[in-house]
Parts: structure tokens; sequence; C-alpha cells
């Protein structure tokens, strides 16, 4: 009840004004050109306006993939997919995830199509450095966010020499990455494939570019699928409070993984015979453990330690996905015990290489802020960050300094949006969209997915009685019936749906293999700055 009060109240206090964006502007696509581009998948390139109120000012690439749909199917059209991010490869999710997240009867009924978002992967990448060792030399030494008083300030003025940077690099690109701009695109997109309307998944960040599109072409919309909610006026005008809301779903997720290790019993290698209260609090010794010193990782490969800062991001990646569940609850009994290895191992595959080449370049960071600064309101003090960050932290301990730092960039963006979109949301669109939320997400919080369905006009919500961050990470099967159907049919389930997880987390074991695999399809957090581990 205290974290609604003090959201509440950083979000009022950091509000410095909001923003309306132009009216919906027109254009025509020219069809796409696929062409094959290995294992059933076809690939292009479509350009599309830099500005949309400015044609003349030139065009710029974004790559497409496909995934045909299937043979002896019904094709109703195409379905376009967007991982969630900002900064996430759709072309990337499409191309290692269609065939098994996505149905045989919807892989009969749909062309998936995946796209990277102007300044993504494919999509003429955005770059802040000149290539990965460049990016890595610079971030070096720098932790994932400062913990300390000693590391905050040097933190800082790297982040906004960083700004400086990336302003010097892109300055003409920096105003035409924003979720305005990437749902026009969406909609050149739809044009391109011959759909006379939108059908669309959007995963995490996914589910705003849903919305904003929803409501800049509301007569568009056949059918949306909005997974892992984002409350839309927070991220526009009230940017402060999905911080802190975000980390607030952390200690939800947190508490949830407790009570279900407590249940599981011998079923989960943390549990110890405690109850949920008492496995919560040894989790949260084990990583106050690692902020007073480094915790030895003799068997990791290679040997290391295991910092404050690695061991909250092996907890946060573990919160998004439940399937991880049993290898972070191993890796908690071992730090317990005095090794932190198995944390450092299950962190490790979201860190750069220690010995980068110069490709790839990971840009998560550089389109992240991109986006997400440039479509919200912060303060551009970044001097204020260490007093909000404590503030958060009254409800939040855990993921407060996570996401706070992440999104430090915010307070010295060298760019403005030249069109954002901050509402209105409730515009009647011309069919109901589809919103799905689990009831404990350390991402976007079921409270946000409820506030959402309140702002749109005409929106059913799901609640899926499992944990995780959007539906992938508790699978259920009640879930993919109703938005098959959603999806196919066109037929809205009524509102109040509840669905339960097709199986417990600690029902099964998973290994690091896994993870690996896992976390190449899954919506995952940035990792603050790309130094090295």
């Amino acid at each position: 009840m205290r974290y609604g009060r003090l959201a509440g109240a950083v979000a009022l206090a950091l509000m410095v004004g909001t923003s309306v964006a132009s009216p919906a502007l027109g254009g025509t696509a020219d069809p796409v050109s696929w062409e094959d581009c290995g294992g059933g998948f076809e690939c292009a390139t479509v350009e599309v306006p830099l500005d949309y109120a400015d044609p003349a000012a030139g065009t710029t690439g974004l790559a497409l993939i496909r995934l045909p749909a299937e043979s002896g199917g019904q094709r109703l059209g195409s379905l376009f997919v967007n991982p969630g991010g900002p900064g996430g490869s759709g072309v990337q999710f499409v191309r290692q995830a269609a065939r098994f997240l996505f149905s045989p009867q919807l892989r009969a009924s749909f062309d998936i199509v995946g796209f990277d978002p102007r300044g993504v992967g494919g999509s003429e990448q955005l770059r802040c450095f000149p290539d990965a060792v460049a990016q890595q030399a610079f971030w070096s030494g720098q932790p994932q966010f400062p913990y300390t008083p000693e590391q905050e300030p040097a933190f800082i003025d790297r982040t906004a020499e960083y700004t400086e940077l990336c302003g010097q690099r892109n300055a003409a690109r920096l105003p035409y990455l924003s979720t305005a701009s990437v749902a026009r695109d969406l909609d050149r997109l739809r044009q391109a494939v011959g759909d006379e309307r939108l059908t669309y998944v959007g995963y995490s960040y996914g589910s705003y570019l849903g919305q904003v599109y929803a409501n800049l072409f509301p007569q568009r919309v056949r059918a949306l699928v909005l997974d892992g909610v984002l409350d839309p006026e927070a991220w526009a005008d009230q940017s402060p409070r999905v911080l802190v809301e975000s980390a607030y779903g952390g200690e939800q997720t947190l508490d949830a993984f407790a009570a279900s290790c407590a249940a599981a019993g011998p079923g989960c290698p943390f549990a110890a015979g405690d109850p949920a209260p008492q496995v919560r609090a040894r989790l949260d010794a084990v990583l106050a453990g690692t902020r007073s010193a480094p915790l030895p990782a003799p068997h990791a490969d290679p040997p290391g330690e295991l910092p404050y800062d690695l061991a909250v991001g092996a907890a946060l990646i573990s919160m998004y996905d439940t399937f991880f569940w049993p290898v972070f609850a191993a890796g908690l009994a071992q730090a317990e015990a005095g090794d932190g290895s198995l944390l450092l191992e299950l962190v490790r595959p979201f860190l750069p290489p220690p010995d980068p080449a110069p490709e790839p370049y990971d840009n998560s960071a550089d389109t992240y802020a991109a986006v997400f600064c440039t479509d919200g309101v912060f303060p551009r003090l970044a001097a204020l960050w260490p007093a909000l960050v404590q503030l958060s932290e009254l409800a939040a301990p855990t993921f407060s300094r996570y996401w706070w730092y992440t999104t430090l960039a915010c307070a010295s963006w060298p760019a403005h949006a030249a069109e954002r979109y901050a509402g209105p949301w409730d515009r009647p669109t011309a069919a109901p969209l589809l919103l799905v939320n689990t009831v404990a997400d350390p991402a976007t919080p079921y409270a946000g997915a409820v506030r959402a369905q309140q702002r749109l006009a005409d929106a059913r919500l799901i609640t899926v009685e499992g944990w995780g961050h959007t539906s992938l990470a508790h699978p259920s099967g009640c879930v993919r019936q109703l938005t098959d159907r959603y999806l196919i049919e066109q037929v809205a389930p009524p509102d109040g749906q509840r669905c339960a997880p097709d199986a417990d987390p600690f029902g099964a074991t998973a290994s690091l293999a896994d993870v690996d695999d896992r976390a190449a399809i899954l919506p995952l957090p940035p990792m603050g700055t790309p130094s090295s581990a």
C-alpha cells in the first residue's frame, strides 16, 4: 500500500509537462519484395520516411523477415510481432522462436512477420560507438549500476560523456526513433504486405507500441494481443513511475519465488524446509552479502567473483522467467554456502564477452535510451538520481537501483523526438484489444495492465495466475487457446478471464544450457553498461 503512495509522489514530483502528437499522417507503401533467407524464411528491406512530417527528408530502411503461412491452411494475412525492448529485434525473434511459440493453427492462418524497428539490428543500426571494442573500453571499470556512494559520481560523469558521444555520432537520426515513428512504420508495413487492418502481437515494450498504434490508427485494428502490458500514460508522461513500479514488480515476483520454493519443499534446492518469509529473508541476505564483499566464484568458467550488481542481475533475470527458477534456487543455495559460481554463470550470457571482437555490436543500451528518453519525461539533472533511488528503495530495495541507473542517460539525452505520442488513449478502435499479464511481473506489473485497460476504449484483460515477464515466462494452454481464437476468429474473450499456468516452476529441472537457449527468445532486461565480468 505504501508503494502506491510512493509511486504517485515520485511521478507527481517529476512531471514536467506533456506533449500531444501531430495528426495521423497519410502515405502509401510499395509491396514487399521477399527473398529466401534460409530455413524456410523470407527476408526483405522496406524504405520508409525518416520524418513522416517531411517526406523530402529522406528514408530509412527497415529489415523484415517472415515465416510464410503453412500450406493447407486458410491464410488470413500477416501477423506482425514485436518482442519488446525497446530495442528488441523482431527479425531474430521470428527466426528463433516463431515455429515453437506460435501454434500450428496460427502458423497455418498467418505469415508470421518480424521487423527490426528503426535503429535496431538490420534497420540501419544505431551506434553510439564505432564498434564493440570501443564500446566496452569506454565502460571498462564501471559496474552495471553503482551501488556505493563512491561509485555514483564516476558513473554519472561517464554516462554524461556517453550521451554526448551518442549525440555527436547520431545527431541527425536521434529525433526520429520514437515509438510514434515506429507506429507509423508499422502501418506502412501493414500496407506493404497487403493487409487492410493490422494483426499484431506485442510483448513488453511491444505492448506500448501496440497502444500507440491503436490510438493513431484506431480504424486499422483487426486484432492486437498485448502481453506484459505497460501503462501508456505512465510511459509517456509519468516515466519515473514506470521505474518505481517495475522495481516493485520485482519485489512481488521475488515474494512469489519464495512462496513457490517453500511450497516445493525438497523440489526447490533453496527451500531448506523454511516457510516463504524465511526463504525470502535468506535470499535477501545472500544479495546483501555480495554488497559487503564480492562472493568468490571458483567453479565458474573462467573463475571469478560475484559482485553485488551481478548478483542483482542474476536475480532480475531469474524473476523474468520461471523457467530459470530451479537454476536460480540452486545458485542461491550454493551462494549461501560461500560460492557464487552458479549465479555468475547464470548472469554471464547476458553480458558482453571479456575480449570482444569489433562485431557484432550490441546496441540494446543505445536504442533503449534513444526510445525511452524521447518517448518519456525525465528530470534533466543527473545529480538527482541518488536521491530518487533512495526514495524508490523505500518500497523496492532490491531492484530500484538497477532500474533508475538504466535510465540515467535520460538526464542528459541529446535529442527530443520530432513526434511523440502522449494520448489520448481512449480512441474507439475497430476491434477490441486483448491484454495479457501475469499477477507478479518484474517489469510490467499487473497494476499497470489494469490501468491500461481502464484507459483504452475497448480492451479485455486476461489475468494469468502465474509469474514472470509476459505469459511466455509461465506458459498457459488457456492463454494460448484464448489468444489463438481472438487472432484467428476475431472473438475476444469476456472481460475478467483468468488463466492458470500449465505447471509449477519447480516441477521440472533446467540446466545452464537450457537457460542460454531460453534467453535467445524471451523479453529480457537491458543489463546496464556493456562492461564485462
